[in-house]
This record gives structure tokens, sequence and C-alpha cells, in this order.
């Protein structure tokens, strides 16, 4: 199942808030993550809790779809 075009909402989740908040856009490219790992490990510092800013628990992301998609650009 799909959400957004995203493998899920917890994926689409990250990406909406990271990738549109110029703040955390910016950290991101800063940051250069090229692996799952990388993606995951820069989210955990922003939210180490687990959750967005919204409530959104994001541990079911989908790391390497979110490292692909911000390799892309």
């Amino acid at each position: 199942m799909s959400y957004n075009g995203w493998t899920n909402r917890a994926t689409w989740n990250v990406a909406l808030w990271i990738d549109n908040t110029e703040e955390l856009y910016r950290q991101r490219v800063a940051a250069s993550i090229k692996t799952a790992k990388d993606a995951r490990r820069f989210v955990r510092r922003l939210w180490p809790d687990g959750y967005t800013p919204d409530g959104d628990y994001f541990g079911r992301a989908n790391w390497q779809e979110l490292a692909d998609a911000w390799q892309e650009e």
C-alpha cells in the first residue's frame, strides 16, 4: 500500500516535513545523505523521540526510499 506516491505514510510524512521546512531542507542538503543508514541517523537526530512534529511515528519509514529521493536532487 502506498501513500501519496511514497511507500507508506511514515515515509511520506518524514519527506513532507524535511523537504517543506527550509531550515530542515538546508540541514538535509548539508548532511549529504547517501544511504538508508544516513537518512535514518539524520532524522533521528532531528526528532530523537521517534515522532515528526505533527506526532506521526516514523519508525516504519522506508529509509532507502528517502535516501534515494534525496540523492536525486
